[in-house]
């Protein structure tokens, strides 16, 4: 049973009480803010959603809908508005297919020679029944990340792409070639083709695969896996396009079952009559991986701490006298493990104009402070620091308070494409994620419990987030792309297109 929360009043001279004990940098304001973060706020939110009750979160179950309901709680007892368009829910239609092995078959054959893959090496998900004989087989190219000629080429025909083993490309490479290869096979799943193929180096968990309905044309062609060195060998050394090759195989209809899943978000208004109707978003996931192996993942640092830092930042800010100028929309998101499936659900379907939204501060993985590398204290890590300026407030609100907002030189870059922002980035709003320890022990394992959390750093860091965002949606300037930065020349041209809406 909850202890019955203490009187506005008298939390408010709780708060300016202690604000007395805060940096003076700080404003009267700001100071109210960082007061009401405590470890003990954070604490309550991360054992809660981590709890074994939650069995880990996983999209979709019975636990990420109850984690669902308690965000929503939260940002009910905040007093924000309800945001999406069932009270504080965004709904998302989706199926679940699950693949039907019985029966499947698949070989591939080239003058006279034919692999064929062993079954435990092939999984196949076909919405119907399909058999084929001897479809002519393309292959697809990714490097230019041009798809619109290609991709008319491949009606009624098998196309295979080659996954690259990302583990092995430089670090400065992988997000470049994921965000293209990304491009062509969505390309290709929107297709005329009969079957799209993909030789991967990793099948990775075996389960049901999520389907986005929302304006959903046709049916996507039949998709095989194959993890196969002999299969991967051939494909290798097929030509780009027309290959000469064909492809046989069998696949039975696959199990599917719709599904709504549920970005929870809640709006504070701004108070500034015309900077009210521009937004800042303030996001973290809220899923995990569910029970794997029988085990419960229960995922308190990824990201039951994120969505916990996104809570406690709203309460603070709606307690503050006077709102921020600008709008702040939190959001929570599903599904970020199956593919950053909410927030790329919420560019695709924005509940406030993506045109109007100045910055995204995406929190993710702010409560484990051992990281690989060694302790991380009253460090926040940026992903993608120098693609916009939206670091000056943050940089300058962490000297106010004694934390550190940095750039890791291998991994800032690297994992800007591994996190929600990135959906967000794509559409041209300027957006990073947030965090403490990019890698740590029992990452995505059942060992990430709550108590192994550092509530005290998580607070300080929470605080000074807080006061960046703050200062952020106090400022008449818009956050800019850094054009200067190759690596933002992508979400520089976004941008430009957005602002060609007004």
């Amino acid at each position: 049973m909850r202890l019955a929360r203490k009187p506005f009043a008298s939390t408010l001279v709780l708060a300016l009480c202690a604000a007395t004990l805060l940096p003076a940098a700080l404003s009267s304001e700001e100071q109210i803010l960082t007061a009401a973060i405590t470890a003990n706020v954070l604490k309550a939110h991360v054992s809660f959603l981590a709890s074994d009750a939650l069995e880990g979160r996983g999209t979709p179950s019975k636990g990420l809908d109850v984690a669902a309901e308690y965000i929503a709680s939260e940002f009910r007892r905040a007093g924000l508005e309800p945001a999406g368009d069932d009270g504080y829910f965004q709904s998302a239609p989706y199926a679940t297919i699950t693949e039907n092995p019985a029966g499947l078959q698949f070989s591939v054959e080239k003058d006279g020679k034919t692999v064929e893959p062993p079954p435990d090496a092939v999984r196949a998900t076909a919405e119907t029944g399909v058999e084929w004989k001897d479809l002519p087989l393309v292959k697809a190219a990714f490097a230019d990340g041009d798809t619109a000629a290609f991709a008319g080429s491949v009606t009624g025909k098998a196309v295979v792409l080659v996954r690259p083993d990302f583990r092995s490309l430089p670090e400065a490479q992988r997000e470049e070639t994921y965000r293209r290869m990304s491009k062509v096979r969505n390309s290709l799943r929107e297709s005329k083709a009969a079957v799209l193929i993909e030789s991967v180096t990793n099948l990775g968990p075996q389960g049901p695969r999520l389907t986005d309905l929302s304006g959903r044309k046709q049916t996507p062609p039949p998709a095989i896996v194959v993890r196969d060195p002999e299969f991967r060998k051939f494909v290798e050394g097929l030509p780009e396009g027309e290959t000469g090759a064909t492809v046989s195989a069998r696949c039975a209809a696959a199990d599917s079952k719709k599904v709504t899943l549920r970005n929870v978000a809640g709006l504070l208004r701004g108070s500034d009559p015309k900077l009210k109707d521009t937004y800042v978003i303030v996001s973290g996931h809220y899923d995990h991986l569910g029970i794997e192996g029988g085990q419960i993942h229960n995922g308190a640092n990824d990201d039951a701490s994120g969505t916990s830092s996104m809570l406690a930042l709203s309460e603070a800010l709606a307690r503050l006298p006077e709102r921020p100028r600008r709008s702040v929309l939190f959001i929570a998101y599903f599904g970020e493990e199956k593919g950053l499936l909410g927030s790329r659900y919420y560019g695709a379907h924005p509940l406030f104009p993506l045109d109007r939204t100045d910055a995204n501060f995406n929190l993710e993985q702010t409560g484990r402070t051992d990281d690989s590398e060694g302790p991380q204290l009253k460090r926040v890590f940026v992903t993608g620091f120098d693609y916009t300026n939206m670091t000056d407030w943050l940089v300058k609100a962490g000297r106010d308070q004694g934390v550190t907002f940095y750039k890791h030189e291998t991994n800032s870059d690297a994992f800007f494409g591994r996190s929600d922002n990135q959906s967000l980035a794509d559409s041209g709003v300027p957006a990073h994620t947030l965090g403490v320890a990019f890698e740590y022990p029992d990452y995505h394992q059942p060992g990430d419990h709550w108590d192994k959390i550092d509530y005290d750093n998580m607070a300080e860091v929470t605080r000074a987030i807080g006061v960046g965002l703050v200062r952020l949606a106090n400022s008449s300037k818009p956050v800019q792309w850094n054009k200067e930065n190759p690596r933002a020349a992508n979400y520089v041209k976004a941008a430009e297109a957005l602002a060609g809406k007004h």
